[in-house]
């Protein structure tokens, strides 16, 4: 018997072509000993550049087979995950240091944070979207202030829309209330069927976009010393899940 030697094997050295499904199978029976999921798929497509300088047909076209030994090999292996580091209330609160509140942008921008972590909402629940809260959707009530979203993954079958209560922080920095009741002073006049954290800028109304949402929280993380690559706005559920705890 033929002892194995370990080496990996080049699939352009083999001289069986077109390549049949045994074949195939050891191939990458071996590149998962000690290759990830999605690196025996690049090795995978050198076969399928052989076979077509070859003018063969690609064997790994509608190949159930090697589907499912792929699919088989990525729950037993697992795929590389990447995680972002958590953000704290004291980083919201570093964060808050790069703000000039007086600013219309800069209060724009620290209430959509704080609703986005205070109420643990997505993106696209308060920047301009089909799914974002309009100014006509924040009304007063007793202890605080409530925000009516109209679509939310919350409500999965959509049959009501997602209500969600702000209360009043007493003279506390991180008090969404505050900031909500703030930003409209500074955002002009804007028309209240308008989206929730819209200015008036150039004689015209501006709502705030996912893309500049988050553009200039990355240069607020790059400002603080943290790194911007480490975070998204996902971390604004975790902030918020602090906040309520």
């Amino acid at each position: 018997m033929q002892r194995s030697t370990g080496r990996m094997p080049s699939f352009a050295s083999c001289s069986r072509e077109p390549a049949d499904w045994e074949m195939l199978s050891r191939y990458v029976a071996f590149l998962a000993r000690s290759k990830r999921p999605s690196t025996i798929r690049q090795y995978l497509n050198i076969v399928r550049i052989s076979h077509l300088q070859a003018d063969l047909p690609n064997p790994l076209l509608d190949n159930f087979k090697m589907d499912s030994l792929l699919t088989g090999i990525r729950r037993v292996r697992g795929t590389a995950q990447s995680y972002k580091l958590p953000v704290s209330p004291n980083h919201l609160l570093i964060l808050r240091r790069h703000l000039d509140l007086n600013n219309a942008c800069d209060c724009q921008q620290w209430a959509a944070i704080l609703v986005g972590s205070r109420g643990l909402s997505r993106v696209s629940n308060f920047t301009d979207s089909d799914k974002c809260a309009r100014r006509q959707d924040m009304q007063t009530v007793e202890g605080g202030l409530r925000i009516s979203i109209h679509s939310s993954k919350i409500i999965q079958f959509q049959q009501r829309r997602h209500v969600v209560h702000f209360p009043v922080l007493k003279d506390h920095p991180l008090c969404p209330v505050s900031a909500l009741v703030t930003f409209p002073s500074r955002s002009m006049a804007v028309p209240d069927d308008a989206p929730l954290f819209s200015i008036v800028h150039g004689g015209r109304v501006v709502p705030l976009s996912s893309e500049a949402f988050r553009r200039r929280l990355a240069a607020m993380f790059s400002a603080s010393g943290l790194p911007c690559d480490q975070y998204n706005t996902d971390n604004l559920h975790m902030i918020g899940a602090v906040l309520r705890g």
